[in-house]
């Protein structure tokens, strides 16, 4: 089972090259490589723009709630392939690490209306941590990004 993203196309950056194919990559490679149904993968690239609400749901109704998906022994997997940002604060000892989705506003924490859009490495330990508790810990992430060194702490 596997969530597989990749963005080529940010409205705020100079767009990248490659994430896209990567993701395509690793999509053929799970099916024609490792014979993983198709059925059994979501693929998010800029056909299905990666959003941040297409993400999180991806996370949550594909891997974490998806009944088919057994309780223990499944393997799992979440590729990301596009841009990643870090934020520091002097309130913390640690910066935050996150991926950006296609929607992101750039280069700022917060958007004009105040949300930030990016998905920082704590949510996604929350989220990986309710995967892992649900559906067992053979849980693979690949975070192709600037700034993922620390994402899944």
């Amino acid at each position: 089972w596997a969530v597989i993203i990749g963005i080529d196309h940010y409205d705020w950056e100079e767009h990248l090259a490659g994430c896209v194919g990567d993701a395509r990559l690793m999509f053929n490679y799970l099916t024609e490589g490792l014979r993983v149904p198709a059925s059994r993968i979501l693929l998010l690239t800029d056909d299905l723009l990666p959003t941040r609400e297409r993400i999180l749901r991806a996370l949550y109704d594909h891997l974490r709630d998806n009944k088919d998906i057994p309780s223990s022994g499944a393997n799992l997997l979440f590729h990301f392939s596009g841009h990643g940002s870090s934020y520091n604060s002097h309130f913390e000892t640690s910066g935050t690490e996150a991926i950006c989705p296609a929607d992101r506003h750039g280069g700022a924490l917060d958007s004009e209306d105040g949300v930030v859009v990016d998905i920082s490495d704590r949510e996604l330990n929350i989220i990986f941590s309710e995967i892992c508790r649900r559906k067992g810990s053979k849980l693979t992430v690949i975070l192709d990004c600037c700034h993922s060194g620390g994402a899944v702490r």
